[in-house]
């Protein structure tokens, strides 16, 4: 009998052991929301530039649409990819220094406007403050300066600055709506650069062709 006992004891002993080891229900983990933070250049841009920018795709095709069909193709083509909207390679960023710049209208022809022409040329330059790149442009009717900021998704990068007549200082962006400008830039050959500005009142766009400059 003491035998039977030890033994229903020891089975006791398992039973409980075995109870004790069952997995215990755990509360349900908490889920952490991964948040996108918002590009600084995002912050400062004004809805009007956001949008035209949103909308280059769209107005690059309706502007080359325009001038192929008033008999520009051939020249077109010869600007190789400097025309084409879909010409931008990866490392976007122009070292610092002066650049040779031309400037290009494109959009629907009208009232003495042609559906392509070259409006001015002269020199740009890249410059490096701290960690940012900026941009002067020293060509055509208007002078124009401001930053390089990375856009993370694409490689590309947005320019934001603003424009003044000769021989007046240029502000920033967003001292005064009327001057902004807003453009995106980007690498289109081994060191050739384009910076393509969005239409404003003559629903043209502006097409900066940069190569550096030669040494003097």
């Amino acid at each position: 009998m003491a035998r039977r006992a030890l033994i229903a004891s020891a089975i006791l002993l398992l039973t409980a052991g075995c109870a004790t080891l069952e997995p215990q229900p755990q509360p349900p983990a908490e889920t952490v929301a991964a948040v996108e933070e918002e590009e600084p250049w995002r912050k400062i841009l004004s809805d009007d530039d956001a949008q035209a920018l949103d909308a280059l795709p769209r107005i690059w095709a309706d502007a080359l649409g325009a001038a192929r069909r008033d008999g520009y193709a051939r020249r077109i083509a010869a600007e190789e990819a400097l025309l084409a909207p879909g010409a931008g390679l990866p490392r976007a960023a122009p070292p610092p220094g002066p650049y040779s710049c031309r400037i290009l209208r494109l959009g629907p022809p009208g009232p003495g406007l042609r559906p392509l022409s070259e409006v001015g040329r002269g020199f740009c330059f890249v410059g490096a403050d701290r960690d940012q790149l900026s941009l002067t442009i020293e060509a055509g009717p208007r002078r124009m300066g401001g930053y390089l900021w990375e856009e993370k998704d694409n490689g590309r990068l947005v320019f934001l600055g603003s424009q003044s007549p000769r021989g007046t200082p240029i502000g920033g962006y967003g001292d005064d709506r009327m001057r902004d400008v807003a453009g995106l830039f980007e690498r289109i050959g081994t060191f050739r650069y384009r910076l393509t500005l969005p239409p404003r009142d003559s629903g043209r766009l502006t097409i900066i062709d940069m190569r550096p400059a030669p040494e003097p």
